[in-house]
């Protein structure tokens, strides 16, 4: 379960029941949260938030492994798409949406990205 409080986020833990535990809370960003993507790269888990960012608002948020190399997407209303490591750096790839319109972009287990 995730909510969403002021500028942060707080994950909790269900265990069936009424059991449910605080778990975590993250310091997220100003301004809306548009998406929210989980993913464990190097076996450590990561929630991804997304809300104003790029040089418009980020619509979608979306996590990715190819060769062994963990990345994300993130798509925003201006038509671009950006490709991030999970290293703080910023992102590596900068190219525009088809039709410079906003998108979201999801992948399956298997690797074959469906949006």
């Amino acid at each position: 379960m995730v909510l969403y409080l002021e500028l942060h986020i707080q994950l909790y833990a269900y265990f069936g029941g009424n059991e449910i535990h605080q778990h975590l809370e993250i310091d997220a960003h100003a301004g809306s949260v548009n998406d929210l993507a989980f993913c464990n790269p190097a076996m450590q888990l990561c929630a991804l938030p997304c809300g104003d960012g790029h040089d418009a608002p980020v619509h979608s948020v979306c996590p990715h492994n190819k060769e062994n190399v963990h990345f994300f997407f993130s798509t925003s209303v201006n038509g671009k798409i950006k490709a991030w490591l999970y290293d703080n750096m910023g992102y590596r790839l900068d190219y525009d949406a088809p039709g410079h319109s906003s998108t979201t972009m999801a992948y399956g287990a298997d690797g074959k990205r469906y949006l």
